[in-house]
């Protein structure tokens, strides 16, 4: 089983993904600047898939830009997804320590990707609900 990576523009700061039961828990971890976190992840609705590859396929259709923010949500990791209009997208991750206990620990860091890797992110984010 693999590991889903985004890479920022900035630094060695990234989120990596990867099953720990196949459509069942994942782990995600956040390694930015000097900060490094690490928490479990469950998929919020149909229990059995991540489908982060449906989320930046959306991100990638609209690659020229959007309005607002577009997010993801599963138990322990959000993403929200803002343009800026000039080719690059702001990646926000919120890792929480434990979804269940409220206000143990969460974890913001804010990636800077380059609007033209969200077709690689896309293809990349399906190692995550293989079996």
């Amino acid at each position: 089983m693999g590991e889903f990576v985004i890479r920022s523009n900035r630094g060695a700061d990234r989120l990596v993904l990867w099953p720990v039961k196949p459509r069942d828990q994942w782990r995600a971890r956040v390694d930015f600047g000097d900060l490094t976190a690490e928490g479990k992840v469950y998929e919020r609705y149909s229990r059995d898939a991540l489908h982060l590859d449906d989320y930046f396929a959306d991100l990638a259709k609209q690659w020229r830009g959007w309005a607002g923010a577009k997010e993801w949500e599963s138990l322990g990791l959000r993403l929200g997804a803002h343009h800026d209009g000039l080719g690059h997208v702001m990646l926000d991750a919120t890792l929480d320590q434990d979804y269940a206990m409220a206000d143990r620990w969460r974890v913001r860091a804010s990636l800077v990707l380059d609007a033209g890797i969200l077709d690689a992110l896309v293809r990349a984010a399906r190692v995550l609900d293989q079996v």
